[in-house]
């Protein structure tokens, strides 16, 4: 649609100076000389056919049309104004969109996730979960939390952490069942992941000749249920220790045998290698680098330490 539109510098000096009925108060709004408004209000009186202010030795005067179209200007202008203002603000803010495991989303990054909000308020984080394999492309994640050995083509890794599971129990499951050597384990309730059904009996084969018959096994499909089952004290479990670190220091779980079952294998940031100078990407990864922690020791519980946990 062809629009019968007047400069737009000419309508703004004329609307400063219809809002102020004073070219010399407009000039000054503009930041221009007074010279400078009366030749924009008079190009557009010519451009019009017709003047907009009546002119006389006490000022200038607008009419009652004058007037009504000053009017609807200065609705237009404020419009532009806010449009303007809305605009800037969506384009300030910055969206990262983190893809990964719900476990580490749960128990590893969302009690960390404030602090980086706090230091970064115009990164907004849109978190989303899933154990399949991801693209990064359009409308992919900006960075993802993958499990591997690092290598992944065209990507860039850095390492959170190893993979170490440690057994871990609640304070008054150990005062019920007393864990003196490895092979009191096989006294408790035992919880796996059923995706993981191996892992029990490689840790214990570390520790133990035994063969691996606890008197009580529960799989879970969801790991996070196995941990909530383990904190409210129904059995043991082994856990990613960097997902139980917070537990332990807490004292709502204790590591009665601390001997990790190790892998050649640990959790990665990795993001494209175009992406890995964008200020948003650059500003997560040396946050999240920053907040990796120490790994946790904790000691072997002996049969006094338990009971003044639960005293």
């Amino acid at each position: 649609m062809k629009r019968r539109m007047p400069p737009l510098n000419h309508l703004r000096a004329f609307e400063a100076a219809a809002r102020h009925e004073s070219f010399t108060k407009a000039a000054d709004e503009l930041n221009v000389t007074q010279g400078a408004v009366s030749r924009h209000i008079r190009t557009l009186e010519d451009y019009l056919g017709f003047e907009l202010f009546d002119r006389g030795t006490s000022g200038v005067h607008l009419s009652d049309a004058s007037r009504q179209f000053a009017g609807v200007l200065t609705r237009a202008f404020d419009n532009i104004d806010k449009a303007t203002e809305t605009l800037a603000k969506d384009r300030r803010r910055t969206i990262l969109e983190i893809r990964g495991y719900t476990n580490f989303l749960v128990r590893w990054l969302l009690p960390r996730l404030p602090d980086f909000q706090s230091s970064h308020p115009h990164i907004e984080i849109k978190l989303s979960s899933g154990r399949e394999e991801l693209e990064f492309g359009k409308d992919g994640p900006d960075v993802a939390i993958r499990y591997g050995h690092g290598q992944w083509d065209g990507l860039h890794a850095d390492l959170l952490f190893e993979d170490e599971l440690l057994p871990n129990c609640s304070p008054a499951l150990a005062e019920s069942v007393p864990l003196q050597k490895p092979e009191d384990l096989l006294k408790a309730t035992v919880y796996h992941s059923h995706l993981r059904r191996q892992e029990w009996p490689r840790w214990f084969g570390l520790v133990s000749k035994e063969p691996f018959m606890p008197a009580q096994e529960v799989y879970t499909e969801d790991l996070a249920v196995a941990h909530q089952c383990v904190l409210a004290g129904m059995g043991i479990g082994l856990g990613q220790r960097e997902y139980i670190a917070d537990d332990i220091a807490n004292g709502r779980l204790i590591v009665p045998f601390n001997i990790p079952l190790k892998r050649k294998a640990g959790f990665y940031c990795v993001y494209p290698e175009s992406r890995k100078n964008l200020p948003k990407v650059t500003a997560f990864r040396d946050w999240l680098l920053s907040r990796r922690t120490p790994a946790v020791k904790p000691q072997i519980v002996s049969i006094a330490q338990q009971r003044r946990l639960v005293a």
